[in-house]
């Protein structure tokens, strides 16, 4: 199957040949990981707890991502309603456009989308003040998004919540924790080395599923499960915990500035 994002037609952004290298490598470890979802499924049938997707949710980065002056990795926790699909196609089409979703909603109107955008934009940019940030429109205006900025994204769990809601089915998502995270293999992990990011910015988890989804280089630089780092192919990587992008709080204060001070101190060094 073809994961990769520049295989799709109408996009104006041309990818590298370290970005192809990176797509093939994802693929292969999303072939595997395809294999143990499957695998897990008839070994495990009784521990579903609900009627399982019929396929993984493969995501990745956007265009553009390797020319990052600061490669940011978002990771969420769950998809909804895209069983089987590829994630980044999907959202590289919406940003592209600057509308989301079946109802065409201005991207400005996507909380989360916009959020993931405009603090990539700023965070890139060394923009200190949220108000001197872009609008998400903005940026991806004239559908040359990815001339302007760029990122990876992935979720946790690789099982698109499919119950129509908004709400996170934890269930489902020990479930893709289980399967994905084992004795011999942390698939989750593998997908972060192969991405190999500066800045790792994830949607408010627990510190134990930090623990379990972490190998033991995590360390915690300042006590309040916020600023955390990470070895990664030798280098040390900065993971920033923050409120999730979703959450009905201010954006400048409890989102933008504080991991905006964050990066500021982490990368001053």
């Amino acid at each position: 199957m073809c994961n990769n994002v520049f295989c799709m037609q109408g996009g104006a952004e041309k990818s590298s040949s370290t970005e192809v290298e990176m797509q093939q490598k994802l693929d292969e470890l999303f072939e595997r990981w395809g294999d143990a979802w499957e695998k897990y499924c008839s070994c495990n049938p009784e521990q579903y707890g609900v009627t399982p997707p019929h396929a993984i949710v493969v995501d990745g980065f956007y265009p553009g991502y390797l020319d990052q002056s600061l490669k940011i990795l978002y990771i969420g926790r769950e998809s909804h309603g895209i069983d089987g699909f590829n994630y980044i196609n999907e959202f590289t089409n919406h940003y592209r456009s600057g509308v989301t979703g079946c109802d065409n909603i201005n991207i400005n109107r996507d909380r989360f989308h916009k959020m993931l955008i405009q603090v990539a934009y700023g965070l890139v940019n060394h923009i200190d003040s949220w108000e001197e940030v872009l609008s998400a429109s903005e940026i991806c205006k004239e559908k040359a998004i990815f001339s302007k900025i760029s990122f990876a994204f992935m979720n946790l769990s690789k099982l698109s919540n499919m119950s129509g809601g908004t709400k996170v089915d934890w269930q489902l998502v020990e479930t893709a924790l289980s399967m994905s995270i084992t004795d011999r293999e942390n698939f989750i992990f593998e997908q972060i080395e192969i991405l190999n990011p500066d800045l790792i910015v994830i949607m408010n988890l627990s510190s134990d599923c930090l623990k379990r989804v972490f190998p033991s280089t995590l360390k915690e630089r300042k006590p309040g499960n916020f600023e955390y780092e990470i070895e990664i192919q030798g280098k040390k990587v900065f993971l920033l915990n923050p409120y999730h992008f979703s959450a009905c709080l201010s954006e400048k204060n409890k989102i933008y500035d504080p991991l905006r001070k964050a990066c500021r101190d982490f990368f001053k060094r």
